[in-house]
């Protein structure tokens, strides 16, 4: 198990209730069995609108072990237990450590989808760009995220 695992299992981010995940490069869907469904629709969203930069991502993976952490709470009150000030919102990013964590309250509709694949891709971008010296971007220095007309 990485560091990053660690940290994670460790964080107030995992919730006993997380018990499956899809691992993905340096993306990882965390979401209850039940949630199946979902977490492989958001998955399948996720590699349609971003089939440019898997391989890289890959490659930046390997050589910079960071990840995205992508957490499906099954419910409201394990995702206010993770954002205990989620402000209303249906999802919250958090740095964990180098790593970047994108926690959401589901069910995930398509122009949730479509902003968190943004989001990630941005995320995923910084990653092919940095180096073992670089930090990565700060929570507050990510873009606003904007629908685009082809879904993703």
């Amino acid at each position: 198990m990485g560091v990053s695992t660690s940290l994670l299992l460790q964080s107030k981010f995992y919730s006993s209730a997380f018990n499956s995940a899809i691992f993905d490069g340096p993306v990882r869907i965390y979401f209850a069995q039940y949630q199946e469904e979902q977490a492989l629709r958001i998955h399948y969203h996720l590699q349609r609108c971003l089939n440019l930069l898997p391989r890289e991502a890959h490659v930046a993976n390997r050589r910079l072990h960071r990840k995205i952490f992508v957490m499906l709470y099954p419910d409201h009150l394990s995702y206010i237990k993770a954002f205990p000030d989620e402000r209303g919102e249906a999802w919250q990013t958090s740095n964990l450590g180098e790593d970047r964590l994108l926690g959401v309250q589901t069910p995930v509709a398509d122009a949730k989808a479509t902003k968190m694949t943004q989001l990630v891709q941005y995320w995923l971008q910084e990653i092919i760009e940095s180096t073992d010296s670089s930090p990565m971007m700060s929570e507050d220095s990510a873009p606003e995220v904007d629908q685009t007309t082809n879904g993703c």
